[in-house]
């Protein structure tokens, strides 16, 4: 009998083998790794939460100290969220991200049109509000 690991609720487990394959938590991995299971055949279970912090609250300031390929957060409707660990599964690329990265992507965001996938995804690098100076 091969071995699950058990859920908190009534969703069905995932199997031993692919929660040993499942990397490190960072934020939409989780997804990106369902995602992968599904394709394979494996029942999947839903991703649970992890332990970041998510109700934060920043200023213009705070994100625009981050605008670098090795920190990368930005701004989309008064949200902000931290891509850094998404930038190189972005099916267009890293290069649509970059330049807004430590700004206001609202308008570059909205210009393109977002599966429900990606708007999950998108929502899984959540940290916080956008708050005045």
């Amino acid at each position: 009998m091969s071995k699950t690991r058990p859920t908190s609720d009534n969703r069905e487990p995932i199997p031993a083998a692919a929660t040993a394959l499942r990397p490190e938590r960072a934020a939409g991995a989780c997804w990106i790794f369902a995602l992968a299971l599904a394709l394979s055949g494996f029942a999947l279970a839903a991703c649970e939460d992890d332990d970041r912090e998510d109700d934060g609250t920043y200023t213009l300031s705070d994100v625009e100290e981050h605008d670098s390929e090795d920190s990368c957060w930005l701004v989309i409707d008064d949200v902000v969220y931290d891509v850094t660990g998404y930038l190189s599964a972005h099916p267009p690329g890293a290069d649509e991200i970059l330049p807004n990265c430590g700004g206001d992507a609202t308008e570059a965001y909205g210009a393109v049109e977002h599966s429900q996938t990606a708007q999950s995804v998108r929502d899984d690098h959540r940290i916080g509000t956008l708050v005045e100076e």
